[in-house]
């Protein structure tokens, strides 16, 4: 799988069987992420601070465990996702992992991964055939894990601040912000999403 970096030309991501690999120079030249030795996909979210990199998801071995993992810092270091029941592990491993024994999504060679690029740490998988899952992130204390979140609709009034570069700024029931910074336009998509672009 190749994932291009949405906010940067050049830089792209790729999965092999031998690990994953990224390139900033379009791809003249690859560099392999440590820790990796088998790679079923890749994909980018947004990042955890605006600005900063987005978050680097990858499906494979790392470390020697199979699983789906994020990280925060371009592919430096890379940190098992979610659930809360292998929080013992997890911090042992400085991270999070999506999927333990009760939550294998099918067979994770097969299945596509995809972050969000609106929503910090949210991940969607494509289970071929046992529908689309994904998953957010939380933090619920400052001495807990991050845990699974639901999300609700509210008809609270628009917000009056900007949405982010790339951000959701209008469609149908939508009660987030309406305008985008300098240099970008809230572009109409489709009914229910409105978005901004680069002018």
């Amino acid at each position: 799988m190749i994932v291009v970096n949405w906010a940067t030309s050049g830089d792209l991501w790729i999965s092999t069987d031998v690990g994953v690999f990224h390139s900033s120079d379009f791809a003249a030249s690859f560099y392999q992420i440590l820790g990796f030795t088998t790679a079923f996909g890749v994909a980018l979210g947004a990042p955890k601070v605006t600005g900063d990199y987005p978050a680097v998801f990858a499906s494979g071995v790392y470390g020697g465990v199979t699983g789906y993992f994020r990280s925060d810092d371009a592919g430096v270091k890379c940190r098992f996702v979610f659930p809360l029941k292998q929080n013992v592990l997890a911090e042992a491993l400085s991270g999070f992992q999506i999927n333990d024994a009760a939550h294998g999504f099918g067979a994770i060679s097969a299945n596509v991964i995809s972050g969000d690029p609106r929503v910090y740490g949210r991940i969607y998988i494509g289970t071929n055939g046992r529908g689309i899952f994904y998953g957010d992130i939380k933090r619920v204390s400052s001495t807990s894990a991050l845990a699974p979140t639901t999300s609700s609709t509210t008809n609270a009034p628009a917000s009056t601040s900007t949405a982010n570069p790339w951000g959701q700024c209008g469609g149908q029931n939508w009660t987030g912000p309406t305008s985008c910074g300098s240099g970008w336009t809230c572009v109409h998509r489709n009914p229910y999403y409105y978005q901004c672009l680069q002018q």
